[in-house]
């Protein structure tokens, strides 16, 4: 940030101001005496096919001319809330010539936007939790660190916090009723998943520590009972019932394929948290 204001500011002098958000902008309220740069984070953008195609980490790092940023907003107008009101809306960007490049900048010639409902936010955060431990389970070799670090925002977790909270918004009986049956189905298979993955990881764990760590293993184990206890009742496949309520989807194009094909798409390797550190704390 520094470098572009003092480099902007020494060619448009004062009359030069950095956006350094992702949020759209009201071209209207710009003042039309001043100049302005907009910086954002972006990470690479594959599609399925793409991803097909690139499978090694250089691959999935080059050539690239298509980006994506995220945008967190409620309906509110805040930034951040709790998870039944946080949505997300991601951007596509694509460059007129794939990076790297010979020039630092390219133009951007088309963008396309994709906004995420509450569910889809959690569904994607409990994917991308499912990718932190099975990126610490495979590594080779080990990174016993790492592991424990994933493994303590996995399974050490308040009752009103994390995958809990994620549960308690939208497969609580009160709260199925509101969403699509489809999306629901595919938050309990994440969950289902990341259950699986987490006892991998505590068994990995088991293996690799020493006898000074014995204690923390217990208690480690003994937060992934009490989570497993508490997550099984939201686990229960939705019902006929829960159907028949939300029959307000039958006649209604149920996005959930693409929406979940485009956030496996933009899980870029290594991605950084984003939205996860606000659910599993």
């Amino acid at each position: 940030g520094k470098f572009w204001k003092a480099c902007y500011t020494e060619r448009f002098g004062l009359q030069f101001q950095l956006l350094q958000d992702s949020n759209r902008v009201d071209r209207a309220k710009l003042d039309p005496e001043k100049a302005y740069v907009q910086v954002t984070f972006v990470e690479p953008y594959l599609d399925s096919k793409e991803q097909a195609k690139r499978t090694t980490y250089f691959e999935r790092m080059t050539d690239i001319k298509k980006f994506v940023f995220e945008t967190p907003y409620t309906t509110s107008g805040k930034a951040h809330g709790n998870v039944a009101n946080q949505r997300k809306r991601k951007t596509i960007l694509t460059t007129e010539h794939p990076f790297p490049y010979l020039k630092k900048r390219l133009p951007v010639v088309s963008r396309e936007e994709l906004d995420l409902t509450p569910l889809e936010v959690s569904i994607e955060a409990i994917y991308e939790r499912c990718n932190k431990l099975r990126t610490a389970i495979q590594a080779n070799p080990p990174n016993l660190k790492n592991l424990q670090m994933v493994l303590q925002g996995s399974v050490r977790l308040q009752v009103n916090s994390g995958p809990l909270e994620i549960c308690n918004a939208f497969l609580a009986p009160q709260a199925r009723a509101q969403h699509r049956p489809a999306q629901l189905a595919k938050l309990q298979g994440e969950f289902q998943e990341f259950e699986k993955l987490c006892g991998q990881a505590l068994e990995l764990n088991k293996l690799l520590i020493k006898h000074d760590q014995i204690e923390y293993q217990e208690d480690l184990e003994e937060g992934y009972e009490d989570f497993k206890v508490k997550l099984e009742p939201f686990l229960i496949p939705v019902t006929e019932g829960d159907a028949q309520n939300a029959a307000q989807w039958a006649d209604a194009s149920d996005p959930v394929s693409n929406v979940l094909d485009f956030i496996k798409s933009s899980s870029a390797p290594d991605n950084p948290d984003s939205l996860l550190t606000q659910f599993f704390k």
